[in-house]
């Protein structure tokens, strides 16, 4: 009876060891880097970090999942790479542009961020689901997809916040945070997190449509996303 061919070393000095080398690679540094940017922008409605810095940060974010999650495909670069320009464009006119404008350019921002967020978990999903990889790429991929998951619904939630602020209920105690643009991302994203985790605090409360029907659809995502990928990485085991 014929022994079972051994797996390849997935660290093996061949075309194919290289790549999955190189692809864990990429995912564990596009990991580290949203779990910096998650960090500054929480900390932000409590230490009050600069704007300039809070933007910064958030750009080399947009730039590390350009470059890691959309550095195979010319077309998807192409089109990530409009959206992302389009997004940066709208964050820094903030800087340049009067107050006048800055409603316009936030609700831009917003919009535009959650295509190109939106498209990353797209594409990293696919690529969980359908080319091998080592079991490392495929961890860190998933979770640096399940941040960027929380990131845009976080952005969704601001614009809904933004277009119907009678959808949500927000405690007195949180409300100080929402002044300005920089505390509102942050005070969402916590509020993204506790959605997609399905834990929801009582301290922000989606009241009718459309944050009631975003609310929803994150916590159906988040338990959905943990199961589909958890059986995906043990066949893959």
């Amino acid at each position: 009876m014929a022994a079972a061919p051994e797996e390849p070393d997935r660290f093996a000095l061949t075309p194919a060891g290289l790549a999955a080398l190189a692809v864990e690679r990429r995912y564990r540094v596009l990991f580290v880097t949203l779990l910096a940017v998650l960090v500054v922008q929480a900390s932000s409605v409590y230490h009050g970090a600069g704007l300039f810095i809070s933007d910064t940060v958030i750009t080399i974010g947009m730039i590390a999942v350009f470059l890691v999650v959309f550095a195979r495909e010319r077309v998807q670069r192409i089109f990530t790479l409009v959206a992302g320009l389009a997004t940066l464009a709208a964050q820094w006119g903030h800087h340049v542009l009067g107050p006048s404008l800055h409603r316009e350019l936030t609700l831009a921002y917003h919009a535009l961020i959650i295509v190109f967020l939106s498209t990353a978990v797209w594409v990293i999903l696919r690529d969980l689901f359908v080319r091998r990889g080592s079991g490392y790429s495929h961890i860190f991929g998933a979770m640096s997809g399940y941040m960027i998951v929380a990131g845009a619904f976080a952005n969704a939630h601001i614009l809904a916040y933004m277009l119907a602020p009678a959808s949500m209920s927000v405690a007195p105690e949180l409300e100080k945070h929402l002044a300005d643009r920089h505390s509102m991302a942050a005070t969402f994203l916590y509020y993204s997190f506790t959605q997609l985790l399905t834990i929801g605090y009582s301290d922000i409360t989606a009241l009718a449509a459309p944050a009631t029907t975003l609310s929803l659809l994150e916590a159906l995502f988040g338990v959905f996303y943990l199961a589909v990928i958890v059986s995906q990485l043990m066949e893959k085991r």
